[in-house]
């Protein structure tokens, strides 16, 4: 549908590489999990979650929502 909207063609299909699946198999497997790099969104089974930087500001470009420790704490996360 994108492709149609914006009149693109892609020139390859978007396959899941090996290399996808098989990190996925490994964090099924997985019983903890830490998020490095987490951002807002961390990964649904982690434990801890690291991120440097907090503040939007504190960002590449300067932008994106508020890290709040508090709402690692409500998903039962330990933010680091």
């Amino acid at each position: 549908m994108l492709r149609s909207l914006l009149g693109w063609e892609l020139e390859r299909s978007f396959e899941v590489s090996p290399e996808w699946k098989e990190l996925q198999k490994r964090l099924q497997e997985r019983k903890r999990i830490i998020d490095l790099g987490c951002g807002a969104n961390p990964h649904p089974r982690s434990m801890v979650v690291v991120d440097r930087f907090v503040e939007p500001v504190q960002r590449p470009l300067g932008n994106g929502p508020e890290i709040k420790v508090e709402d690692f704490r409500k998903l039962g996360c330990l933010f680091v």
